[in-house]
């Protein structure tokens, strides 16, 4: 892959994740899914598909670091790097924003998971004591 597809497809891929992200925090959890985490795997497994994407353009964009050649044929390549690093800071930042979120929803199911524990025991409890 040279370095121009590296380029669009960290742009294109970012729109994916940024996509993703925002169908991720669209999504509803009821009890069902935050016993068994259906939604939550699936996303998280969305996250290293997209680490698979960023190693994949990563080695692209790494490939072309190196400088060799004239001072036009240098320039030339410098130019086209920092446009791909842009791209790049684009998709690392979108891949940030979707972790956080999942780790945002995952932090919330577990406290409502954790909530609704403690107050079904205190409901047995004081059920049994009225007994």
């Amino acid at each position: 892959m040279d370095l121009e597809t590296a380029k669009n497809h960290y742009i294109t891929r970012s729109r994916q994740i940024i996509d993703a992200n925002e169908s991720m925090a669209r999504d509803s959890y009821g009890l069902l899914e935050m016993i068994t985490k259906t939604k939550l795997k699936h996303h998280k497994d969305k996250l290293g598909e997209f680490y698979m994407w960023l190693r994949e353009y990563d080695e692209a964009y790494s490939e072309n670091i190196s400088i060799s050649g004239s001072i036009n044929d240098v320039l030339m390549k410098q130019g086209k790097l920092g446009i791909a690093e842009k791209a790049r800071e684009i998709f690392i930042s979108s891949l940030n924003s979707y972790e956080k979120e999942l780790s945002n929803i995952e932090g919330n199911i577990n406290f409502k998971l954790t909530t609704s524990i403690a107050v079904l025991a205190i409901i047995v409890s004081v059920s049994m004591g009225a007994i």
